[in-house]
């Protein structure tokens, strides 16, 4: 699993401890014992037009959607999968 950290906390925390002069192993130890972000990957993906006019699918998870809600771009992210939605 990938494990992300805010860059900027983490930075602020360096910040913090330059007046005691850490050294790289203290960094390094506290870098290991930084809290992980709450992220999690992006997937992308992209309607498929369905046969005989049917509306669009998920290219990831083939959820239907209608066409009105395509075409208005109503769905940026797939309903049921989550997926980022792209340009064709």
């Amino acid at each position: 699993m990938v494990e992300c950290i805010e860059r900027e906390a983490f930075l602020d925390a360096i910040e913090r401890m330059k007046p005691y002069h850490q050294d790289a192993d203290d960094i390094a130890e506290m870098l290991q014992n930084f809290p992980a972000a709450d992220v999690r990957p992006v997937v992308k993906a992209h309607w498929i037009k369905c046969n005989r006019g049917a509306g669009y699918k998920c290219s990831v998870c083939k959820a239907r959607s209608s066409y009105a809600d395509v075409l208005h771009g109503n769905h940026k992210f797939c309903y049921k999968c989550g997926a980022m939605m792209e340009e064709n």
